[in-house]
This record gives C-alpha cells, structure tokens and sequence, in this order.
C-alpha cells in the first residue's frame, strides 16, 4: 500500500516485482519499505544473472521529435503497456525504461521525451529532460532508434536538426531509421522517397524497392537533385517501416532488435517490465488521459498526484489527486455533472489494467481552493 504520507509497505521476496495474493507482478519502491534488510536484498538484486554466459542483451534509445509515436511504438515492442500515450505531445516527461525478455535475449528500451530546443523548453515551461534527455540516453544505449512520423506534411522529407545534432555526435553507434505512421501514406512511391531522402540513398534495401518505380522524369531528376544536397544521415545501418498504432511491422523490428543483442548479462530480473515507479505510471497515465479528453493548455495547467493506492486490496485501488490553479480550470476538469471527469477515469482505469494486469479501481479527485468533487 502506498499513502502519501503513511508510506507502509510488507515484502517477502526479494525481487523488485513481487507477487500478490493475484499472483500479478508490482513494484515496490525501496524508500517505501519499513525494514533496512528489505531494501538493501532489493538492491542486491535488481539485476538479472550478469555470470551467465548464454544471456543477450541490447540497450535501445529511443529518440525523436514529439509526438511521433515513441511511447507507442516502445509499448508495441515490450508487449504491454508501460508508457502513456496521447494526441497532444509533450506526454512523456522523463527517460524510462521498457524490458522485453525473449529466449535467452533483453531488449532494454530507453523512451525519451520529444525532443525539444531550449526556447522550446522556456515557452512551454517544459523540464530539463526534454532538451537533455535524447542525449543521455543514446550515450547509454548500444543502439539508436530514430523514429520519424511519415503523416506530417512538413517535416517528413527531412531529418530535424535536433536529431541530427545527436546523431553526428554519435556517429559509430548502430541508428535504424524506423518511419512510423505509415497508415497515413496511401502512396508506396511517397514512403520510398522519404526513406532515399532521410537516409541519402545510402540503404541498399531501399534501392532495391526502386528499381520496380516508374517516375516521370521531371520527377525523377527533382528528387535526385534533391538527394544529392545529402541533407538527410548516411550512417543508417536499416530502415524500417511501421504503424505503431496498428501494430504493423513491429515484429520485423523486434526481431531485428534481438537479432542484434549481443552475449552480456541482463540489466533486469525476468520478473520486470520497466524500472518505472507504478506511482509515475499511474500519474503520467491519468495525465494522458486528460490531454486527450481536455482543451488546450488545460491539462498542463493541472497537476496529478497519487495520493493512495494498494495492490493487496481484494479489489485494488488508486486514488489520484487532480489539482487545479483555479475554480474555472476546475469546472473544464470535472465537466457538466462530473461527466468529463468519470470519463477519463474510465479510460485511465481500463489502460492501468492492462498495464499492471490486476482489476484496478480508480478514483480522481478534483480540487483547487473550492470543496473536492468525486469523479
């Protein structure tokens, strides 16, 4: 059980991800744990079996612009959801990390925030993360994904400079160039000049894919003009190309992903699926909802906060404070009668289950300076 200010919890095991009664994995947090003994045998052992000589083990950056589908894509990938997702950008907030265990292989998945410049940061009052934490991350991985959305008009011809900053400072690190959104593309011909003009004709499986192309050829020259001023990254080592919502191509890339993890012992025990505390789970789930469900910059107004929540329960329950800066931003949260409210703790709730795979209750609160409203 977690109370903001009770903080009690009684372990057995020694793993992070222990078991319940519902047989169902959680995490228990170290500072939460009442006993010394109990939160050091957790520390011990939060990594796999690193003597073992047969496992594998790949570190994968996540990277790209917001909004591009990075959450999305890492969940597909890991097979659960761990990252919250929404339409507006600016969802994730600090560098996680998503485990994906296959055979004797880990994929340790790194998602990153979207990528944003320094005056970026300043005019949405964003955190540090956001411009630093693209960076640090590809430091720490073996490889690079550089995920790029193919339904954006304006920016699907090129790489941003951003990316490209990271990229040029890492230049022997294995990059895959993975185009998501390609649901969006009706066009074959339109994904295949992407993917030349991304990675300056320099794939081998692209020019394969040409070759059956029939340009006109005013066409083909503006395109191989274009090509030639190598605006795009020539070190890709693959390209792949995916709908992260739909869940095409995801296998492919996962099995390329495993296909390059190399002898090495795992970061993680075979019982977790990210090092996520559930408290930041739940939070940034619930904050996802809202950006989904409320009208432009209300949702970064407010601010959630679990305030209760235990696994142990025979129906388990979280209860999430929503604070708001004012009375009127209060009424938009709640909506007419609580409706808007229940309904994003409807859908919050429904993706925390399958998350955790336990049958969580949800409760928000919604508050400013006026008398709390259930939702």
């Amino acid at each position: 059980m977690f109370v903001r200010t009770i903080q009690s919890l009684c372990v057995t095991n020694k793993c992070l991800f222990q078991y319940n009664k519902l047989v169902v994995p959680y995490y228990i947090v170290p500072k939460f744990c009442h006993h010394e003994a109990i939160r050091q045998s957790m520390s011990d052992n939060d990594v796999g079996h690193p003597d073992s000589e047969e496992e594998k083990l790949l570190k994968i950056a996540v990277i790209g612009l917001p909004n591009v589908g990075k959450s999305t894509l890492v969940n597909q990938l890991v097979k659960r959801r761990i990252f919250a997702m929404s339409r507006k950008v600016h969802t994730t907030k600090c560098r996680a990390r998503g485990v994906y265990i296959e055979n004797k292989s880990q994929l340790v998945f790194l998602d990153t925030p979207g990528l944003v410049s320094e005056q970026e940061k300043q005019r949405y009052h964003l955190e540090k993360e956001f411009v630093e934490g693209g960076k640090k991350a590809v430091a720490e991985a073996d490889s690079i994904l550089v995920i790029h959305d193919a339904s954006n008009n304006y920016t699907r011809y090129t790489l941003d400079e951003k990316i490209m900053t990271i990229l040029n400072s890492f230049p022997d690190k294995d990059t895959v160039l993975v185009i998501n959104k390609v649901d969006a593309i009706k066009k074959k011909r339109f994904l295949l000049d992407m993917a030349r003009l991304l990675t300056n004709d320099t794939l081998r499986k692209i020019n394969n894919e040409v070759q059956n192309v029939k340009y006109k050829p005013e066409t083909k020259m503006a395109l191989e003009e274009r090509i030639s001023q190598a605006k795009g990254y020539s070190n890709f080592s693959d390209i792949f190309m995916v709908s992260a919502l739909e869940g095409t191509g995801i296998s492919d890339l996962r099995n390329y992903l495993l296909s390059q993890a190399k002898p090495s012992g795992w970061l993680f025990s075979e019982e977790m699926f990210t090092d996520q505390d559930p408290v930041v789970i739940i939070e940034d789930t619930v904050r996802s909802r809202m950006l989904n469900d409320l009208p432009q910059e209300v949702p970064y107004r407010a601010n959630v906060a679990v305030e209760y929540l235990d696994f142990e329960r025979e129906e388990p329950l979280c209860v999430c404070l929503i604070e708001c800066p004012s009375h009127r931003v209060e009424r938009v949260v709640t909506g007419s009668g609580g409706s808007r409210i229940r309904r994003i703790a409807s859908s919050a709730e429904e993706e925390l289950r399958m998350t955790f795979k336990i049958p969580l209750k949800l409760k928000l609160v919604v508050t400013s300076k006026s008398p709390k409203s259930f939702g």
